[in-house]
């Protein structure tokens, strides 16, 4: 797809910025980015769409706004970007008997008497211009760490894996497939869904080079 790729894994935080960093200093003008986390998230507040995410330090609880990412997007001013979420979207009080989200696959009260929390927030809300950004499950939801046809992916990776490739049809199309198929396969029981807006038509796998980013006026 011509993509250059950035890929960090089980991320700190110290991390997280250095690759966030690297990311930035490939984009230029006419770049179109893409974005894939996938782990544990979770958001500090009923019904929000402020996607927390999570890093692996070892001495604390570290949760990242996604906005600190529309922040440096926004600065990139690249011509495109694709954020895809791979993560839970529901909340879970810190205080919670609930282990979803942010506490799944986690000895819960270790996380939360021993680890302090540290929060990256207060970055602006305003999403980079032309972004369109897609959702492993709705807001309020969780989603499932291993699919039903491959126990090595989660079903919203599985199925972007199957599709991303797809040729000749935009990125919406991408992300309307992958939510026919999990709602085929899981019947309704977890459901991407997309946001945001794109200024230009984008065809990762276009039949002719100079189609990938059309611009439809």
């Amino acid at each position: 797809m011509g993509f250059d790729v950035v890929t960090v894994h089980d991320t700190s935080k110290e991390e997280f910025e250095e690759a966030l960093k690297a990311f930035q200093s490939k984009i230029n003008p006419q770049t179109t980015t893409f974005f894939y986390f996938s782990g544990h998230a979770n958001t500090l507040h009923p019904n929000s769409n402020e996607t927390f995410m999570m890093m692996v330090d070892s001495d604390k609880e570290v949760l990242v706004s996604i906005h600190k990412l529309y922040e440096t997007l926004r600065k990139a001013k690249a011509k495109n970007n694709i954020i895809a979420i791979d993560a839970c979207q529901n909340y879970t009080h810190k205080d919670s008997n609930d282990k979803k989200g942010l506490y799944r696959g986690y000895d819960f009260e270790v996380v939360r008497t021993t680890l302090p929390r540290e929060i990256d927030q207060n970055y602006s809300y305003k999403e980079p211009t032309s972004t369109i950004k897609s959702y492993a499950t709705r807001i309020n939801e969780q989603a499932h760490d291993a699919g039903l046809h491959d126990s090595s992916l989660s079903p919203y990776a599985y199925y972007l894996v199957r599709h991303l490739d797809d040729e000749e049809i935009p990125i919406e199309t991408v992300f309307r497939r992958i939510r026919n198929a999990m709602h085929r396969d899981y019947q309704g029981l977890q459901e991407n869904f997309e946001s945001g807006a794109l200024m230009n038509a984008i065809y990762l796998q276009p039949k002719r080079k100079e189609d990938s980013n059309l611009n439809p006026f």
